[in-house]
Parts: C-alpha cells; structure tokens; sequence
C-alpha cells in the first residue's frame, strides 16, 4: 500500500471523487509513494490536483506525473 503525502492546499481542494481515486492508487501494489499538489506545475485545467507516484522496487525505478480532476480522472 502506497503512502500518500498532501500538501495543506490539496486537503483543502480534494473532492470525494478525487478522495476515492487517490484511494484506488494508494491500494496499487505498483506504488510506494503518491505526493498530492494543489499547486499547479503541468498547467492542469482549473480544479485539477497535481499527484507524483513513485513506483515500488518491484516495478522499478521512477515516477509518473499526472493531474486529478474534479470529476476523479486520473491524467498521466
């Protein structure tokens, strides 16, 4: 189970579709980390949150980038 760290604004903006999406994530055995952003480093559309996973050993070594929307849409 992946961790998750959220920034002070994410907690604040994170809606309960993005709430279970993150959940869904942190259950995959790929991830060892998730880090949630409010901030908004990609240009993601207005009301998105940034996340960066970072991938367990078992898969390798890395991270994807993405953004969540208000709707729960993972984008990568």
């Amino acid at each position: 189970m992946a961790s998750i760290h959220f920034t002070r604004e994410a907690l604040k903006a994170l809606t309960l579709r993005q709430h279970q999406t993150l959940l869904r994530l942190a259950e995959n055995e790929s991830y060892a980390l998730v880090d949630v952003y409010a901030s908004n480093p990609f240009d993601l559309p207005a009301g998105y949150l940034a996340v960066r996973m970072d991938y367990t050993e078992k898969v390798g070594s890395g991270s994807v980038y993405g953004g969540i929307s208000k709707d729960g849409d993972l984008s990568t």
